[in-house]
């Protein structure tokens, strides 16, 4: 095993690459045409003397900095979805263990629709960004706007409930008279009142 220096996986159904377990003396890692969509980081730690790897034609989407050997001498990464994002602006970034510059791998996006086609290696970073969601902010005003409704409903409601109860004259304790409204039948012997003069019996009202 240890003397194995090519390792040809093309044309499988292989969909996420993991660290690789041994300390192989591997130069040439063939994984095109498969269905990868992730790599762990440090896959390919071990893989110290790697010169030659091809991912091309899979389902890889963004990578981190520690996903692939970005120092191999030759990698090939073309035929991806490219989601060119704020999930691959680190490309863009100074990086102490990593040259940004020296790396000449040809990423195509696929994603956003604006980049669609660009290459990632001809965009700044600012141009890798993430849309802002406004989703929180949208669920705010909508519920405030439901609850101010459901408030002025309630309050109308109650007004109309008040308007229709019956309305008669009695004396507290203190002797002034007060306005109270029930939903009892009131007799003819009871003196009724509107709502109008309500204001005018000693400025209390009392709900039975």
């Amino acid at each position: 095993m240890s003397e194995l220096s090519t390792l040809d996986l093309s044309f499988n159904r292989i969909n996420v690459i993991h660290e690789l377990p041994l300390t192989l003396n591997l130069k040439a890692i063939y994984l095109q045409n498969n269905k990868i969509s992730a790599i762990d980081n440090n896959a390919f730690v071990s893989v110290r003397k790697l010169k030659y790897l091809n991912l091309a034609n899979n389902n890889l989407r963004e990578l981190s900095p520690l996903s692939v050997p970005w120092d191999t001498a030759q990698m090939s990464l073309r035929g991806n979805p490219w989601r060119c994002d704020c999930h691959m602006r680190w490309l863009k970034l100074p990086n102490k263990e990593i040259d940004m510059q020296a790396i000449n791998v040809s990423m195509i996006c696929v994603y956003p629709s604006r980049l669609r086609g660009m290459d990632i290696r001809q965009l700044s970073a600012p141009d890798l960004s993430c849309p802002t969601s406004y989703a929180g902010p949208v669920v705010a005003v909508l519920l405030s706007t439901f609850i101010v409704l459901v408030s002025l409903v309630v309050a109308y409601a109650l007004y109309r409930k008040r308007k229709s109860m019956p309305c008669r004259k009695s004396m507290d304790q203190s002797g002034n008279y007060v306005a109270v409204y029930t939903h009892d039948d009131i007799d003819d012997t009871h003196t009724k009142v509107s709502i109008d003069e309500v204001k005018l019996v000693g400025g209390k009202e009392i709900y039975a």
